[in-house]
């Protein structure tokens, strides 16, 4: 029996070693359809030195390559929704209303708003630009920019529509079609702090519902054309002072906190933790002195003396969805600094994938596409960390974290009891950004509907994107290349009515699902009966990839991005298996020694 019990934990370990070298390996997709739009990253960086915080105007150095010579590229610049919106679909705009109608069906400039982008430099509303060779560098001046907000660039390039071959009814209008691997490419979003935050001097946390008020170099209110003041924290506690200095000069400001159940005072009981997630820590009567361009920025800690320290759940307060070539890219911002996200099935309760926010809240994820589930959609769940009572915490020291892993594994199999974090469940519903679509046009009664026109359209606009029929049977297809890298819902219209039946991807997929099945047909990964769907990566590129360094940012990489969350996993694995195998063999042991006392 302990002969088969070891050769069942060896088998065991030879597949999840398999598996975990398997993980890490993903293609990137290839360039296809020459009349799509076709998106690729651009990476973006300030011009002279990287300011931590916004100032009122930055102009930022836009690169990337692989882009067509002698032809229009038109910037999109993408943020996620606004806070507490409930919504995880991208505002995109080229900050130019013609442009928008062109590339989106609609003039999507207001979604940006207050930001605005001159490009040139000078130049409103921006122009395109054409790339030099199969580069793209030109500079991009943002107004007013947001602090606490990821700001990502995409280069665009478009053909005009034109009915597809073989397919006669259906229209090209101007579809989506990403052009990277972004794990090569290194898409990344850029933002800068916020110019604030205020917390808890004991427990750590930020706090919610804080008059914060800016005072001028006479310490009396700020009054100045165009500035919130005073504000008032969320859940994040943050605070955002935009402030137009005029001339050359410097001026000096003050800000003054309150909040009833706290003291603001130049001798907090501050926790000595506070620097894990804090900084540049603000005093009562200290001057900010603030030249053009070079925002400051200013953490505020507040004691609560005797009263209780502020405590709260974590909550996401902004989060958004992309397909970028063979991966999903998640990411979003929580009020906790610190946090664990993690993504896990609607309904299921499967966990996909999950990482740690950085100081200011940040996370990312990117997901292989196979990975993601297509018939239900991710919720968020986020896990608080005790910053005032963790010990030995570093973010960028994943050996630390591992170590902990594996500490607080050995303390479960040596029966020692500690204390479990409480999740809270975010309201954001990630849906399912469907690489392929097949399958029969159903209305709200799942009835099939005969030579339904079958139209995709944008979350973010409800422009119209592409659009084909079904045939006699409701029967119809959407290739990956004509399908947006965005949230989109489906619309299909009877011919013998003009009311459209909207459904999102997930009612899509289980009105379908029979048929999937059978069929083995898995829309997130463009696969049907095990083969993929997806054009195949040409070899100049598989072998090729693109080497320009990326560009650093201030976010922390995730602790379990990559290969070292498989490791991680197989040694846990590990330890778990060999606890388990210890308690069967001395299961087994006390058995025998009780058969032999019988005897």
């Amino acid at each position: 029996m302990i002969k088969k019990l070891f050769l069942t934990i060896f088998v065991f370990l030879f597949f999840l070693f398999i598996s975990n070298k398997n993980a890490g390996t993903v293609q990137a997709q290839a360039n296809t359809a020459s009349s799509a739009q076709l998106w690729r990253c651009l990476q973006a960086s300030t011009v002279n030195e990287q300011t931590p915080r916004p100032p009122k105007t930055v102009d930022l150095n836009l690169t990337g390559k692989g882009f067509p010579s002698f032809q229009d590229t038109y910037i999109v610049l993408c943020i996620p929704p606004p806070k507490n919106s409930g919504r995880t679909s991208y505002k995109c705009s080229t900050g130019s209303p013609e442009s928008d109608k062109f590339i989106f069906g609609s003039d999507l400039t207001l979604s940006l708003s207050p930001v605005a982008l001159e490009i040139p430099p000078g130049s409103s509303p921006p122009l395109p630009i054409q790339a030099a060779g199969d580069t793209i560098q030109t500079i991009v001046r943002m107004l007013i920019p947001q602090g606490h907000v990821s700001y990502a660039y995409f280069g665009v390039t478009v053909s005009e529509p034109k009915v597809i071959p073989g397919q006669g009814s259906t229209i090209q209008y101007g579809t989506f079609e990403f052009q990277q691997d972004p794990k090569v490419q290194g898409c990344v979003s850029i933002r800068w702090d916020p110019f604030g935050r205020v917390f808890d001097s004991q427990s750590l946390e930020p706090i919610s519902n804080v008059t914060v008020t800016l005072l001028d170099k006479n310490k009396i209110f700020a009054d100045m054309p165009g500035l919130s003041n005073p504000e008032i924290t969320e859940a994040d506690g943050i605070y955002n002072f935009f402030v137009d200095i005029k001339g050359k000069d410097p001026e000096t400001f003050y800000v003054s906190p309150f909040k009833s159940t706290h003291t603001f005072t130049a001798t907090p009981n501050l926790n000595p933790n506070y620097n894990k997630a804090y900084y540049d820590i603000y005093k009562p009567g200290d001057p900010i002195v603030e030249a053009p361009g070079v925002p400051e920025h200013r953490d505020i800690p507040l004691d609560p003396g005797t009263n209780p320290p502020f405590r709260s759940d974590p909550v996401s307060m902004t989060a958004a969805a992309v397909r970028l070539g063979r991966y999903i890219r998640y990411e979003g911002t929580v009020s906790h600094p610190l946090s664990i996200v993690t993504l896990i099935g609607k309904n299921s309760q499967t966990e996909v994938a999950r990482t740690i926010a950085d100081r200011e809240g940040f996370w990312t994820i990117l997901v292989p596409h196979d990975s993601v589930p297509q018939n239900e959609s991710l919720k968020m769940q986020i896990i608080k960390v005790d910053i005032a009572n963790f010990s030995g915490f570093s973010q960028d020291s994943s050996e630390k974290l591992f170590n902990r892993i594996v500490r607080g594994f050995l303390s479960v199999i040596s029966r020692k009891v500690s204390a479990q974090p409480v999740s809270t469940d975010s309201d954001d519903e990630f849906k399912p950004i469907l690489s392929y679509v097949e399958g029969f046009a159903r209305d709200k009664n799942g009835n099939i509907i005969p030579n339904a026109t079958v139209n995709v359209k944008l979350e973010m606009s409800d422009g119209l994107y592409y659009q084909t029929t079904a045939d006699e049977n409701g029967f119809f297809t959407v290739p990956p290349d004509r399908l947006p890298i965005f949230n989109y819902y489906i619309e299909f219209v009877s011919p013998s009515s003009a009311v459209a039946e909207k459904i999102s991807t997930v009612e899509f997929v289980n009105d379908n699902e029979e048929y999937l099945t059978e069929n083995k047909v898995n829309l997130m990964a463009a696969t049907k009966n095990g083969e993929s769907l997806l054009p195949p990566l040409p070899p100049a590129e598989e072998t090729q990839p693109d080497s320009s360094p990326v560009p650093e940012t201030n976010t922390p990489g995730s602790f379990f991005a990559g290969r070292s969350v498989n490791l991680i996993l197989t040694v846990i694995a590990l330890i778990v298996l060999l606890g388990v195998t210890g308690g069967v063999l001395m299961y087994i042991k006390k058995k025998k020694s009780e058969s032999d006392d019988l005897l």
